[in-house]
């Protein structure tokens, strides 16, 4: 399989890492779409949300939350966006 998110967990793609763990992986990607685009991904490979068990979803949530709140307290934004794509959107 030649997941790209995979090969981030894995640090086989250069990306700037910002937060690891032994279930997920937080990055800025190199083609920031926004200021500070973080991505939190799960270390293991799931096609979907809809293949992610609920122990690495509420993680995925938890750090989510904790980098949000770095970022609040590090730029001061007016807001922020989290989304979470799937299937054809998300290609």
């Amino acid at each position: 399989m030649n997941c790209k998110f995979c090969n981030i967990a894995r640090h086989v793609k250069p990306e700037h890492i910002i937060y690891e763990d032994s279930l997920v992986i937080a990055f800025m990607n190199i083609e920031q779409l926004t200021k500070c685009h973080i991505l939190v991904i799960p270390k293991k490979h799931y096609k979907d949300i809809f293949e992610l068990d609920e122990k690495i979803a509420g993680r995925i949530f938890q750090v989510t939350a904790k980098l949000s709140r770095a970022v609040k307290k590090a730029i001061k934004p007016d807001g922020l966006d989290i989304f979470q794509c799937n299937g054809k959107y998300a290609e």
